[in-house]
């Protein structure tokens, strides 16, 4: 968790980029062309290469590509952390005990700390003068918990 603060996020470029974590001076990914845009893309591109055949796309089709992916996957991301956000709190909203809950601290947040439960990934937050570290455990107790607003209040348990 310390060091995902530490890394870029992942760039599209028309040129080879070093990969950080893995060490490598060029990188690309391909998963699933039925997954991804992109992919099907890069899929085209290598295969014309490998069989000796003219690239179906050229640079210029290629930047166009890109900033739409681009655009599409920022969306994608942003709806899909959404949606898991508030599920975990209607998990949270529908647990029959919500006392002695383990939550990791992720982050800082006003007068205390931004925490992720353990048990399924809910943040929240708790009031706390305490000094905590990132990723310390500690366990919680639910205070509030509003599913569609996306609210979840905890409290230091004793």
């Amino acid at each position: 968790a310390k060091l995902r603060g530490l890394l870029s996020p992942a760039q599209l470029s028309l040129n080879p980029g070093a990969h950080f974590g893995l060490g490598l001076p060029a990188y690309t990914q391909v998963t699933s062309p039925l997954r991804r845009y992109g992919d099907l893309v890069q899929q085209r591109q290598l295969t014309a290469h490998l069989a000796g055949a003219t690239p179906p796309y050229d640079a210029e089709s290629l930047l166009r590509v890109l900033a739409t992916v681009e655009a599409v996957e920022q969306e994608s991301k942003k709806i899909e952390a959404a949606v898991t956000h508030r599920w975990a709190l209607e998990y949270v909203d529908r647990l029959p005990d919500k006392r002695g809950l383990t939550a990791r601290v992720v982050g800082e947040a006003a007068k205390g700390y931004r925490l992720a439960l353990l048990s399924c990934g809910a943040q929240g937050t708790v009031v706390s003068r305490r000094p905590q570290n990132i990723g310390d455990e500690l366990l919680v107790d639910v205070e509030q918990v509003k599913p569609r607003r996306g609210l979840l209040r905890l409290r230091l348990a004793e």
